[in-house]
């Protein structure tokens, strides 16, 4: 399911890595996905140092509080049927896709969310949302007529 982005308006409670958090430590959670491209990023599977297709996302866990947790803009994304979730529903319009992650008997995927998840999630959007903007804002430099106005 996505996530009109009109609608929408701390801590890391994540597994990390040095490209971005796996998100398989987010099992049954609440995940809001932007995915911005696919890349070969370096893993680690039995062993031995590898590269690894994966779409790369800006990321948000919408927590059970209606909280968030900004996971950023390089948590990759392995399994190859959320990959084709994402791709199939993230559109130019629409970019952000929401679902609870879960792990079938074989594979992961996103399940859409229940009208109660959907609604934590348009509430943890809107939050992550505001703290960027006030974040921008912050960064911005007054003095320097390029510089976005506050």
């Amino acid at each position: 399911m996505t996530i009109d982005p009109n609608i929408l308006g701390g801590e890391l409670g994540a597994v990390t890595t040095e490209f971005g958090p796996l998100l398989s430590s987010l099992g049954g959670e609440i995940v809001i996905l932007r995915p911005l491209y696919d890349d070969e990023v370096p893993t680690v599977i039995n062993g031995q140092d590898t590269m690894s297709e994966a779409t790369i996302c800006q990321g948000i866990w919408a927590k059970s509080d209606g909280t968030f947790v900004d996971l950023g803009d390089k948590t990759p994304v392995f399994w190859t049927f959320v990959q084709t979730q994402l791709r199939e529903q993230a559109t130019p319009e629409i970019p952000w896709v929401v679902g609870k992650l879960v792990r079938g008997s074989r594979a992961w995927r996103l399940d859409a969310p229940t009208p109660e998840e959907m609604e934590r999630a348009q509430l943890a959007f809107g939050l992550w949302k505001a703290a960027v903007e006030i974040v921008d804002a912050e960064e911005s430099d007054p003095f320097d007529p390029d510089s976005e106005p506050l």
